[in-house]
């Protein structure tokens, strides 16, 4: 049985006004197995971003293969891409990326409307999701009046309701004090007890502790990969 997240010799180049390239993965080769929790680490433009961009099929690799529970991604239509993003990948943002003129129940009961489930299934799913991040009696609530501790909370109960076997964070801590970061850090350990493989681009440290695995990113390479 192959890694949940398979990447061989990925590679991606953008054009340049100029009519030259410019290159951003130079080769990329790792396997990821399922419930592991991954810190990535590297400068501004060591191509960390791309690479989770292309992982959650946000972008598409110029040459190299990704694969995810054994499915070529670069082989998948439109609509394959979509239902892997909606039961199988979650995302969780620095900027949180919640919609201000809906409620934090209906934020989080978003991925369920595109998913097609009724209102009152979907409704009942946010409310479970909203008390597992400690936000009850919040659901009325729009999101500029929490936090943003507390909209982080709302972004990883988004990123859960869908029963994702990945969750993809990108500087989940980045906007938020030091202390809320660590209850967003314990919280999002908690997600992975529960076997949910997590990749966290972060440029903290400290916040490595939680991983299981530090890879860090140079010149477009992972170039050191060490499990703790």
């Amino acid at each position: 049985m192959g890694s949940l997240i398979e990447v061989e010799n990925l590679k991606k180049s953008y054009p340049l006004a100029n009519g030259e390239s410019q290159n951003v993965l130079h080769g990329v080769t790792l396997d990821i197995d399922d419930g592991e929790f991954i810190a990535i680490m590297g400068r501004s433009g060591s191509g960390k971003s791309t690479f989770m961009n292309i992982l959650g099929t946000l972008d598409t690799p110029t040459s190299g293969v990704c694969r995810i529970d054994g499915k070529d991604t670069g082989q998948m239509d439109d609509r394959e891409l979509s239902i892997l993003r909606n039961h199988t990948i979650g995302f969780v943002f620095q900027n949180f990326n919640l919609i201000s003129r809906r409620s934090i129940l209906d934020n989080v009961a978003m991925p369920m409307l595109y998913a097609g489930t009724e209102r009152k299934r979907r409704r009942d799913m946010a409310q479970s999701y909203i008390e597992l991040v400690g936000l009850k009696g919040y659901e009325n609530r729009m999101p500029n009046q929490l936090s943003g501790g507390q909209q982080q909370r709302v972004a990883i109960a988004r990123a859960l309701i869908a029963g994702p076997r990945i969750i993809l964070a990108d500087e989940p801590t980045g906007n938020l004090d030091s202390g809320t970061a660590a209850d967003i850090m314990n919280l999002l350990k908690v997600v992975n007890e529960s076997r949910i493989t997590i990749l966290m681009v972060t440029h903290e440290y400290k916040m490595t502790d939680y991983a299981t695995r530090v890879i860090h990113f140079k010149d477009g390479l992972a170039m050191d990969d060490q499990y703790k």
